[in-house]
């Protein structure tokens, strides 16, 4: 069994099961396989995270915070 991910230099990283006795499952992971898919992840949400609030939903936390503060 094989897996691979594609790394950001645009090659790939793999990692697969070496022959196990039945029953062990676990997969034998290269170390930069972890960190490549941290980096990954990163990326990707400081993407989203510097994505602009759309109107929408300011709109709506507005109105939120104004409600709580008309409960005052």
């Amino acid at each position: 069994m094989t897996y691979g991910i594609n790394n950001t230099d645009g090659g790939n990283i793999f990692m697969s099961n070496q022959s196990k006795k039945p029953g062990e499952d676990d997969i034998n992971v290269d170390p930069v396989v972890p960190e490549a898919i941290g980096k990954q992840l990163k990326r990707m949400y400081n993407d989203v995270a510097d994505e602009p609030v759309p109107d929408r939903f300011s709109a709506l936390l507005d109105q939120l915070a104004k409600q709580e503060q008309d409960k005052k």
